[in-house]
């Protein structure tokens, strides 16, 4: 039986993208890692940084308030014969 009701405007071909603004963005690519295998190892040029901002920067700020962050270990003064203050 024939349907009652035929759509008055059929689409053959209807849009498969209905948003207005366009298609929807798709994940962004992953770009290559530059350095596959990174040295474990820290950049001795950051550990200098950090060796200077403890040493030099931070006694003198309000928050060191004069205390060493870096104190030479008592074992490494008596294997080179320094006296203990």
């Amino acid at each position: 039986m024939p349907n009652p009701n035929p759509d008055p405007n059929p689409n053959p071909n209807p849009d498969p993208n209905p948003n207005p603004n366009g298609p929807e963005p798709g994940p962004e690519p992953e770009l290559p890692n530059p350095n596959p295998n990174p040295d474990p190892n820290p950049n001795p040029n950051q550990v200098g940084h950090v060796y200077y901002y403890c040493e030099d920067v931070f006694p003198y700020t309000p928050a060191g308030r004069g205390r060493q962050l870096l104190v030479t270990p008592r074992v490494l003064k008596l294997l080179v014969g320094q006296p203990e203050p």
